[in-house]
């Protein structure tokens, strides 16, 4: 069983540095809630069917218990494919929005990849670098679900749009300044009160934000649609703007790894690396991993400041280490 990699997701002024490399005029993006859980991909990759999560095949490792809780398809597809989505509810995150608060743990597809290649299977072991279809269209991975599934599990929802299509222009900076803030609004919005989960789920609470998508029919065939995030400020301490590299973080090693370094991502890591086990036996797992995508999503900021990933290397171990300390602290009182 191969994992195939979802790409990471990036922010409004790296899609913005993309279309620019790419010459690309402008864009159509559609917006979906993001939820807070972790991600996982029911895969059909040659004659196997299996679950995964962000970077592992799930074979053992019962994860916020998808394994036993979330149903594989029951009908086979005539080439591989990969349904990418959010496994959250109860117990799926210890920074609880309202997602938390649902009746039970469910798996909220955003995404359908289908391999195109002529023995059927997928090419690469990231979905991104795949020959293969893709799309985001609700309807579309709904139909698609109906083929796979005689009957689709109740704890299935296909996450709708979460608001109409906006356009994004590459050299346009105060078309995209108004659109940007535009959207920190709503995300600011979506920060006191989901309205997917209450609409959804009658819950009432907090949300994580959106994710924007180059709508369907706006990228060619076989290419991945540019797409990125905006987190509501508890889940993300550092302010973006529009424009790549505006951060409020100063050019300070330390500073940044104490706002990227947070207890969320330390238990998120957890979640994906140790089975959710959080203490010092665990940290020969939990600092690499952590690391690992601190440097990832922090990118922009230490490319803007210059920082020295070395030292970034250096000083995040000990602030993993006090944060993963602190919560056994807690959890053995």
């Amino acid at each position: 069983m191969e994992h195939i990699r979802y790409p990471s997701t990036h922010r409004f002024a790296d899609v913005v540095t993309q279309m620019i490399k790419g010459s690309v005029q402008s864009i159509r993006v559609r917006p979906k809630i993001k939820l807070h859980g972790a991600n996982v991909g029911i895969i059909q990759n040659g004659d196997q069917v299996y679950l995964q999560s962000r970077n592992h095949v799930l074979v053992e490792f019962d994860m916020f218990s998808v394994l036993s809780e979330l149903r594989l398809p029951d009908r086979r597809f005539d080439r591989s494919y990969a349904i990418y989505g959010e496994w959250a509810g109860p117990g799926c995150a210890e920074e609880a929005d309202a997602v938390s608060d649902i009746p039970k743990r469910t798996f909220f597809p955003f995404a359908l990849a289908i391999a195109l290649t002529e023995d059927k299977k997928f090419d690469h072991n990231s979905v991104g670098h795949s020959k293969r279809s893709f799309t985001t269209d609700p309807d579309a991975i709904s139909a698609f679900l109906s083929e796979i599934y005689t009957q689709i599990p109740e704890n299935i929802c296909v996450l709708p749009w979460a608001g109409p299509e906006v356009e994004i222009r590459a050299y346009d900076h105060e078309h995209n300044r108004e659109l940007h803030e535009d959207i920190l609004a709503q995300v600011d919005a979506i920060g006191v009160e989901d309205p997917y989960v209450k609409d959804h789920f009658g819950v009432c609470g907090r949300g994580e934000g959106l994710v924007f998508t180059q709508v369907p029919g706006d990228y060619l065939d076989g290419r991945m649609p540019m797409f990125f995030k905006v987190k509501a400020a508890h889940h993300d301490p550092v302010r973006r703007t529009h424009v790549k590299h505006e951060t409020v973080l100063s050019k300070d090693v330390a500073e940044f790894v104490h706002a990227f370094v947070t207890e969320n991502r330390v238990r998120q890591m957890a979640a994906e690396n140790t089975g959710g086990v959080i203490n010092v036996s665990q940290l020969g797992k939990l600092i690499p991993s952590v690391i690992r995508d601190v440097l990832n999503e922090g990118a922009n900021e230490i490319e803007a400041g210059n920082l020295d990933t070395k030292q970034v290397g250096k000083i995040a171990p000990s602030v993993i280490r006090s944060i993963v300390i602190d919560i056994q602290s807690r959890e053995a009182a």
